[in-house]
């Protein structure tokens, strides 16, 4: 109970540290935005609005407010940050722009806050697939490349369907225009979901690295690894526990046993032992996860 409360509640808002995420101050207003998109769009013009008094709950809309506003700046004071600290928000924002819409279809006044909504999603849709057009992302993030077509592709769709959801809106056809945004987009999060995760398996997961470590391995092999605990590689070599090697004098004793061990370390963790050792060890394997690099080094 004391490390429940004191070591990861009161830790992860005061302390920050290795296991408490700890990121800039402005890391929820990114990633927040992103996350909420499209509908964060709506959400500044639903402040606005819901605290009207003709939209005739402002008591109930402040309250929403309020709800919203203390928790994003509870957790963006907060030392450690992490995205799922805010799902107790999403249902605020969630009700807020969904009165907006209600408002939006029933009177003019809301209608022409929405209007104005989508009017920037479609400007921010325009602004992205020329960029792409000009594949200034790809030139940034040159891990993008592969996925250029793809992204020009799902842009160009999502500015036509923002249109015709503008369109359909000036003429009155509301409810055609919000149901046609919501599922351009419930498509999109689906499509997001299940096909792009088998795409980025291979770079983003260490599941081939360990696959590979297991070919090498026979019947009484020890695998550890040096500096660094990696949960994906338990998982995936099916392994209870992996040893972590915390020492320099562990790293030796290791080396000169007489059974044979396979150990995963970091490029520069290797190098900087070998210095310290005075040994020469070449790896026999290496991986990379992300932006992570791995070696496989035994001492047979």
């Amino acid at each position: 109970m004391h490390w429940l409360l004191f070591k990861q509640a009161v830790g992860t808002y005061m302390e920050g540290g290795k296991h408490f995420h700890p990121e800039p101050f402005y890391f929820y207003f990114i990633r927040f935005p992103a996350e909420f998109f499209p509908w964060i769009v709506f959400l500044p013009t639903a402040f606005i609005f819901g605290l009207r008094k003709e939209f005739g709950k402002r008591k109930e809309f402040l309250f929403l407010s309020i709800w919203f506003v203390f928790i994003f700046l509870f957790f963006t004071l907060s030392i450690g940050k992490k995205d799922n600290y805010l799902l107790p928000l999403y249902p605020a924002a969630a009700m807020m722009v969904g009165c907006l819409w209600d408002l939006g279809i029933r009177s003019k006044a809301g209608g022409r806050g929405l209007s104005s909504g989508l009017l920037f999603l479609i400007l921010l849709f325009l602004i992205g697939t020329v960029l792409f057009l000009l594949k200034i992302p790809q030139r940034l993030y040159p891990e993008m490349t592969p996925y250029q077509s793809l992204g020009l592709s799902l842009l160009s769709c999502l500015l036509v369907i923002s249109f015709l959801s503008l369109v359909l809106f000036i003429k009155k056809k509301r409810w055609a225009s919000f149901a046609s945004l919501m599922f351009a987009f419930a498509f999109l999060h689906l499509y997001i979901s299940y096909s792009l995760p088998p795409k980025l398996n291979s770079e983003r997961s260490i599941k081939a690295f360990s696959e590979r470590i297991l070919k090498r391995m026979e019947i009484g092999d020890e695998l550890k690894t040096c500096f660094l605990q990696s949960n994906g590689l338990i998982y995936y070599t099916r392994k209870g526990y992996i040893e972590s090697i915390q020492s320099r004098g562990r790293f030796l004793e290791i080396l000169n046993s007489p059974q044979k061990v396979f150990i995963v370390i970091y490029p520069d963790v290797l190098n900087l032992l070998k210095k310290e050792i005075d040994v020469e060890i070449d790896p026999i394997d290496q991986g990379k996860v992300g932006h992570w690099d791995y070696l496989l080094i035994s001492n047979h």
